[in-house]
């Protein structure tokens, strides 16, 4: 059961805990124990309140048990007569471990046979069932393993210009050095001892900058911790620690070696006559044509990235823009856990008092000074959190759809629910204050589940029955209005099917608050908390925070991968603009001659312009067309994460095309216009 962890004091939980007719027993988190207990070693063995149940404290469990639900306490699992016979209940997340010499793919295999016998004896859970295993670490992770992968191959794009951009260092270095390497080959110098010369340089070059991007790393590290949103998975553990600085300082050796090789293979090749007997003007060729490739290479790596990054930066604009179909402005949500669900024996007196309860919390937050109004509901929106139903019969239906075979959502809301978030009623009425436990049965439909399963928006009147899985008590619900569709379940995903149910009629298993305020929301957050725990000092208020907030969080993974990708995209087409212009500068200082002639046989200052800028854009177009292909085959990639654009957007490539040829022109001219001064007399002094 503990997976090999330890308990730092006390025990973790046993088989005789989970035996009915026990005293109720939990271990709490290290965390829990030295924020709420100041590390009170004595607490093991002394009794704490959880959802109004007294536990007894029997453990403390390890600093390093960190579970991937953040959990702070661990109680034994009691599940209710109700969850036991409902075959549809999926809410338990369950753990184990493969026996010696079994694998995950015998597993699954097995599982499948389960899925299908299950299917069998309970066809109402559809031919689509299946159950899967997949390592703990990879399901905690998650969707975002796909997504920071993407971030670690922009690292790599950047990486690669950067070494890229060394290469050509070194070797306009070295040909700029070759009397010198010349000078010490004939003085008895071996091409071994010229070439560890090289390599030594280029690693020291290597080093220093890995040294100073371990300092920027930790700088960001930090700034990544504070933007990223709290339900980043591992966050806490994301950290500069020896690990990383190791790696970091061996690749950026790695770096050094292998992309100081080619600068140190031709210092190694030297011809030291032929190089003496040339004198001060030494050819150099051989440069230009490797350091045209490099240009290239490295406009291609950065015009991947470029575009990646304006995708990205178009899908958080079109987020931003995404009307959910609900207010957003001046309303306040709370969330009020509530204590798990009695015996069947006492689920009636149960209710009655979680309604009675709700109904006057409701009251009361509304006499908060600045309140406008308030409404419940089961859960919130934009939480990703979904209900769903799948025992439900249409009364007046087609024929071929009267028993619903798919789930349908369902949200259980207060009188005015509809009314706070601005929800259309396209027909009929909202929930009011008639609508309570022994009055008839209403229900109202969204346009979704009445244009799917009815073909029209005019359903009043008609009636839905609600029954768990098909099984049970047939009662039949009145439709009494049509609700316009919203995106409650997150900001990206269109409208579903889905029902609303009276709060009043019926308890839920949680509530979720929406306060509406005549002014700033985030000022009444602490007086709204107060006057709750005012008339009910054990109900928890968590997660307080304004619905432009909670937008805000539904796009936190794009927003930060956005900004990520654009520092990336923005250092790699730095480093790229920055290689384009040594090459051309380069090629300006050693051709200095060639144009002094030039001028002196009558070329004009815009014809050395033109054959100086003709070079620089020649092949920055080129490795942006190298780029076009590259990008249309990587943004792919990132297809997951985009929003009403497409990977490979023409106008986004033509864009990005168009972006790189305007800035590398502008790195180009600053050797154009250094050609331009170029003194023919002074060129030709040097011949």
């Amino acid at each position: 059961m503990q997976f090999g962890a330890k308990a730092e004091i006390g025990l973790f939980l046993s088989e005789v805990d989970y035996k009915s007719g026990q005293q109720l027993v939990t271990v709490i988190s290290d965390r829990l124990w030295r924020t709420r207990f100041a590390s009170d070693r004595t607490i093991v063995g002394r009794t704490v309140i959880l959802d109004k149940l007294i536990y007894t404290v029997v453990g403390i469990a390890a600093k390093n048990l960190k579970p991937p639900d953040g959990a702070d306490a661990w109680i034994p699992l009691s599940p209710t007569a109700d969850m036991e016979q409902n075959h549809t209940f999926f809410m338990f997340q369950i753990l184990g471990t493969l026996r010696e010499g079994e694998s995950r793919e015998r597993l699954n295999a097995q599982l499948a046979l389960i899925a299908e016998e299950l299917v069998k004896l309970k066809p109402d859970l559809g031919k689509d069932l299946k159950i899967t295993a997949q390592p703990l670490l990879e399901y905690s992770v998650g969707d975002a393993r796909e997504s920071y992968l993407v971030l670690l191959g922009a690292t790599a794009f950047v990486l690669l210009i950067a070494c890229a951009n060394l290469t050509s260092l070194l070797l306009a270095r070295g040909w700029g050095r070759h009397r010198e390497m010349a000078m010490r080959a004939a003085l008895g110098a071996t091409s071994r001892r010229l070439q560890r010369q090289c390599l030594v340089e280029s690693c020291l070059l290597g080093l220093l900058g890995g040294a100073v991007g371990i300092g920027v790393a930790i700088l960001g590290v930090d700034a990544f911790r504070a933007m990223a949103p709290a339900g980043t998975p591992r966050l806490d553990e994301i950290t500069t620690d020896w690990t990383l600085i190791w790696f970091s300082l061996a690749i950026s050796l790695l770096a050094g070696l292998v992309f100081g090789a080619v600068p140190s293979r031709r210092a190694a090749r030297i011809a030291p006559l032929e190089i003496l007997k040339e004198g001060g003007s030494g050819s150099v060729g051989g440069f230009p044509k490797f350091g045209n490739a490099l240009v290239v290479l490295e406009v291609a790596l950065a015009f991947v990235l470029l575009t990646g990054s304006t995708l990205m930066l178009q899908t958080l604009a079109h987020l931003l823009r995404q009307n959910p179909g609900f207010r957003t402005e001046n309303v306040l949500t709370f969330d009020l856990p509530q204590p798990p669900a009695p015996p069947e024996k006492n689920e009636q007196a149960f209710a009655d008092t979680q309604i009675e309860r709700i109904s006057e919390i409701c009251d009361n937050v509304g006499r908060v000074p600045g309140v406008e109004e308030v409404a419940a509901a089961d859960h919130g929106v934009l939480s990703g959190m979904r209900f769903v139903h799948s025992g439900l019969e249409l009364e007046d239906g087609p024929s071929d759809q009267s028993l619903l075979q798919g789930n349908v959502m369902e949200r259980y809301v207060s009188p005015k629910y509809f009314r706070i978030l601005s929800i259309p009623l396209v027909r009929g009425r909202e929930f009011d204050q008639r609508d309570v436990r022994n009055a008839p049965k209403v229900i109202i439909v969204n346009e979704s589940m009445a244009r799917k399963y009815w073909g029209s928006l005019d359903v009043l009147g008609k009636r839905i029955s609600i029954s768990r899985a098909g099984k049970g008590k047939h009662e039949w619900n009145e439709i009494v209005g049509v609700a316009a569709d919203v995106r409650d379940l997150d900001i990206q995903s269109k409208a579903e099917p889905e029902f609303f149910l009276p709060l009043l009629q019926r308890s839920a298993r949680s509530y979720h608050l929406f306060v509406r305020t005549g002014g700033n929301p985030d000022a009444l957050a602490k007086a709204v908390s107060r006057q709750i725990w005012g008339a009910y000092p054990d109900q928890p208020v968590t997660h307080a925070t304004t619905l432009r907030t909670t937008i805000s969080e539904t796009i936190g993974d794009q927003r930060r991968h956005t900004i990520l990708l654009g520092v990336f995209a923005a250092i790699g087409l730095s480093l790229a603009l920055l290689g384009v212009y040594g090459v051309v500068s380069y090629s300006v200082s050693s051709r200095r001659q060639e144009i002094g002639v030039r001028v002196a046989l009558g070329a004009c200052t815009v014809d050395v312009v033109r054959m100086i800028m003709r070079q620089g854009v020649a092949l920055i177009a080129c490795g942006a067309a190298i780029g076009v292909a590259a990008a249309v085959a990587m943004t792919r990639f990132i297809a997951g994460e985009l929003y009403e654009v497409k990977p490979n957007d023409p106008a986004t490539l033509v864009i990005a095309f168009l972006l790189i040829l305007l800035v590398g022109s502008a790195a180009c001219w600053i050797p154009a216009r250094r050609a331009m001064r170029v003194d023919p007399m002074v060129a030709l002094r040097y011949e």
